[in-house]
């Protein structure tokens, strides 16, 4: 059961409604608050374009990094393989040199051997290089697909307000209309 206030809370909402001074500030307050909105909104976005040298600054920061480490990682292998060959290689001369005295025959000369190994090692060293080239060109691919997709998403969000607004105009008019005719026949039955 609804007290003598409730009702009188209905009927002040109700009349608020009815009375085009109540409907104009209605309506200006929600025109205000969209309006408070977008300034909001701007001021979003322009606090993210402030931070924009900040994203280039740390992606360069980013590419410069991996592209080092790829070089220190490269440089770090092939010094440890010249270590491993130097190494090697006195050992393998005095044993093919051996093993040549014993059979007379020529076998793959060690000189042969550390020129395919140093070769693979080089090619090792250029394919970290390309990995991390390849890294940096996965992330702008990344990039350029999410500004795509943002565009997707802006102009559906412009087509979908676009659709919203004139749906609710075509339903203001309609209910326009359904209001007059109800007055219409509520005066036709009234005079009868």
């Amino acid at each position: 059961m609804a007290s003598r206030k409730d009702e009188k809370n209905e009927g002040t909402a109700r009349s608020d409604t009815n009375n085009p001074q109540g409907l104009q500030q209605q309506q200006e307050s929600v025109i205000r608050s969209i309006d408070e909105t977008k300034d909001n909104i701007r001021a979003a976005v322009e606090e993210a374009r402030q931070e924009i040298p900040k994203y280039n600054q740390v992606v360069k920061e980013y590419q410069n990094d991996t592209i080092d480490a790829s070089r220190q990682i490269a440089e770090s292998y092939l010094d440890s393989q010249k270590q491993v060959i130097n190494s090697m290689q006195s050992v393998w001369n005095q044993n093919m040199n051996q093993m040549q005295s014993w059979w007379g025959m020529q076998i793959i000369s060690p000189r042969m051997t550390a020129d395919m190994y140093t070769r693979m090692a080089s090619s090792f060293a250029d394919a970290t290089i390309a990995m991390a080239r390849i890294g940096n060109n996965m992330m702008f691919a990344n990039m350029e697909a999410a500004k795509t997709s943002m565009n997707y998403a802006r102009d559906n969000a412009k087509e979908l307000a676009r659709v919203t607004t004139n749906f609710t105009g075509t339903f203001e008019q309609a209910s326009r209309e359904a209001t007059s005719r109800s007055n219409e026949e509520g005066e036709r039955h009234r005079q009868r």
